[in-house]
């Protein structure tokens, strides 16, 4: 840990005693009583774990102590008081409602039923482009944000939004896939006659 914050030279970390501030020892103590593995942080957060894992690979969560191959460690530590900060930074104190309208969206939801990347939905809620309404029933604050389903459209990069109505018409090049099928295949009226009768 101390090595994380840099507080040991690089000539000290091999085996070699090194002298520790009281204080620091203190601190370390109480940051690492609070602190959570990556495996908690999709529970705290009220998402799903992949939705977890692009925020940490992104460097989006606060992160104590890095890991994985890049970091010290070989897993991750969060420190829970840093994690509630970044959500209460992002998402404002609203009230709790005990059912989401028609016209809104979780957004431990909005991912997946509106086609939207979380780093732009989280960009468009700092942006207040996207409003947090309330919250539902008990769910964590993060993932329990209802928020407007039509901002949450509109907050869609346009390149998905231009994906997604190519998939919903049907489009396959220039044409549907039903055109071409009709393109391929012989018009009815060029087409033989297997009743004709040719000249011998």
């Amino acid at each position: 840990m101390l090595e994380a914050e840099g507080k040991i030279r690089e000539e000290k970390r091999k085996g070699s005693p090194v002298r520790v501030q009281r204080q620091d020892v203190t601190r370390l103590a109480e940051d690492f009583a609070d602190s959570v593995s990556f495996t908690d942080i999709a529970p705290i957060l009220g998402v799903g774990r992949k939705i977890a894992m692009k925020l940490r690979d992104a460097a989006e969560l606060p992160v104590w102590i890095p890991g994985g191959k890049n970091g010290p460690k070989h897993r991750y530590l969060f420190r829970r008081r840093d994690i509630e900060a970044w959500v209460d930074e992002l998402i404002p104190d609203v009230p709790p409602h005990t059912e989401i309208a028609d016209d809104c969206v979780l957004l431990a939801d909005a991912p997946n039923r509106k086609h939207i990347p979380i780093f732009d939905l989280i960009e468009a809620i700092r942006n207040h482009r996207v409003q947090v309404v309330a919250r539902f029933r008990d769910y964590p604050k993060f993932g329990g944000a209802i928020l407007r389903a039509t901002q949450v459209d509109a907050a869609v990069p346009l390149h998905i939004r231009r994906k997604m109505g190519a998939q919903r018409r049907g489009l396959r090049g220039r044409y549907s896939a039903k055109e071409q099928r009709v393109s391929r295949s012989a018009p009815a009226e060029l087409a033989p006659d297997s009743t004709s009768e040719h000249p011998t």
